[in-house]
Parts: structure tokens; sequence; C-alpha cells
């Protein structure tokens, strides 16, 4: 499956879209870094309010995904920079692991923790590499996780996010063998 290629056509289709609300940012003075320094601020506002206040989380959740779409949208307009892709990264990136750490708080468990680790080493991999190796990134899909199984009435939480630890976890193993086979076939070509 080309993941890779499948969020790099939704990318392009979205820049398109909204090309011209990009270009009215700019106007406002909003540019790229300043939408994720705003995404990363709503994203730990929701992280805070994780396991709490449902709507909140829902509320700031949702903010900061609007932010991180309008961050890409806005830098592809205007000029994409080494820092601000790295930048959104690394925002979008703390987001992912700050969800398996709270997850982790909240439950008591471990299963979490050891997924943030296997995540942020794929991570480290993919910035090492210069962007270059195949990752799959978890933070919109477990926040979309999130939104349902934190649902006021949901039952089964506790086995449910132990389940997304679990599969996080799993994905993050993905990544890291899909990285080594990377790493393999491009030091044999």
């Amino acid at each position: 499956m080309d993941f890779t290629g499948t969020i790099r056509r939704n990318r392009q289709a979205r820049s398109r879209k909204l090309s011209s609300l990009g270009k009215f940012l700019l106007s406002l003075g909003l540019n790229a870094n300043i939408l994720t320094t705003l995404s990363l601020i709503s994203g730990l506002l929701s992280i805070y309010f994780l396991f709490s206040h449902y709507w909140y989380f829902l509320l700031f959740a949702v903010i900061h995904l609007l932010f991180d779409a309008l961050d890409g949208v806005v830098a592809r307009v205007s000029k994409e920079t080494s820092f601000g892709r790295y930048f959104d990264l690394a925002v979008d990136n703390v987001i992912a692991v700050l969800l398996f750490v709270k997850a982790g708080w909240y439950l008591g468990s471990i299963y979490p923790y050891l997924a943030a680790v296997l995540y942020l080493i794929s991570i480290l991999i993919y910035l090492l590499s210069r962007l270059q190796s195949p990752i799959l990134f978890v933070r919109t899909f477990a926040l979309i996780f999130l939104f349902v199984v934190l649902f006021p009435g949901f039952p089964y939480l506790t086995g449910s996010l132990t389940i997304g630890s679990l599969v996080g976890g799993l994905v993050s193993v993905y990544s890291l063998v899909m990285q080594m086979w990377w790493k393999l076939r491009s030091s044999v070509s």
C-alpha cells in the first residue's frame, strides 16, 4: 500500500481547494509558522482536557487539526521552508506522543508508554533520514479514535484504550519494519 502517495495526493487536493483561504490568511499576517504554533497550543489544550472534559477535548482537538491543515496550505501558497516543515512535523508528533503518554497515565498501564516509545523511535529514524524513509503517522487516527471511545456513554473505555494503544504500537512497529526495509534497499542500490 502506498500510504505516503495517498497522503501527498490529499495534501495537493487540499491545497488546490483551499489556496484562496491560504492567501487570505497570509494577507492577515498569519504565516504557516504562526498557524503551526496555534496548532501546538490547541493540541496541548486538547491533551489537557483529555479524560476530564470531553467537549473541551473535542473542541481543542478539532481546532488543532484545522490549524494543522491550514498551516500546510499557507506554506504551499507562500513558500515552504525547511524550518517550517520540521516545526510542523515536530508539533504533530509531540501531540501524538503526548496522547499515548496521557493514555498510559489514565490507564495506569505500560502499553501506551511502549507505543509512545516505539512511535518516537520511528519518528527519530524518519528525521535522521531527512524525511525520506517511509512512516505511518498516528496522530489524526488516534484523535478520531479518542473522539469515539471517549464519547459520553461509550462502553468498554478501558479495554478500548488498551486495544487502541496496542494498535498504535503495532503501527509503529510496522513503520519501523518499513524503515529497515527502505534502508536495506537504499544501501543495496
